[in-house]
């Protein structure tokens, strides 16, 4: 594998903490309540020497803190827009410090982010090739590493 799930996982610990300063944890899985409330997802697409995607899954009630403390603005001035923009910059931060790990060329997508409750992500073609779990202030959240099959 290209990669060292270690240095992934401190890709993750580094943006949480200079970008929103906090520590994370990561955890060996889900607790039993998983991410089946509502939930954002960001994505982006790595494509080049390597092909794949950055997966985030992060509960609303995280990506709102996240999205109040990157924004400096009070949770009660906070939209849907400002909570999904802050998940899919989140998601670029790590997909862009993971495709400086890769081969170049190495090009990153913008974030698409997906928004809701009871939801599967599927991406055709593509299979897991690293799933990392987090807490933070006892919410967990998840990083998934998906790969072009054949890559």
């Amino acid at each position: 594998m290209w990669f060292v799930e270690e240095q992934v996982a401190g890709i993750v610990e580094a943006v949480w903490t200079s970008t929103l300063d906090e520590q994370i944890d990561r955890v060996a899985d889900l607790p039993s309540v998983g991410l089946q409330r509502r939930t954002l997802t960001g994505c982006v697409n790595i494509v080049g020497a390597w092909e794949g995607q950055v997966v985030l899954q992060i509960p609303v009630e995280l990506a709102r803190r996240a999205a109040a403390k990157m924004l400096t603005v009070q949770d009660g001035e906070l939209v849907l827009e400002d909570i999904q923009d802050a998940t899919g910059e989140l998601s670029n931060m790590v997909g862009g410090n993971v495709k400086a790990l890769l081969p170049q060329p190495s090009r990153l997508s913008l974030p698409s982010v997906v928004e809701g409750q009871d939801y599967n992500l599927r991406i055709p073609g593509a299979v897991c090739v690293s799933r990392m779990v987090f807490e933070s202030h006892g919410s967990p959240f998840v990083v998934t590493m998906h790969a072009r099959e054949g890559t």
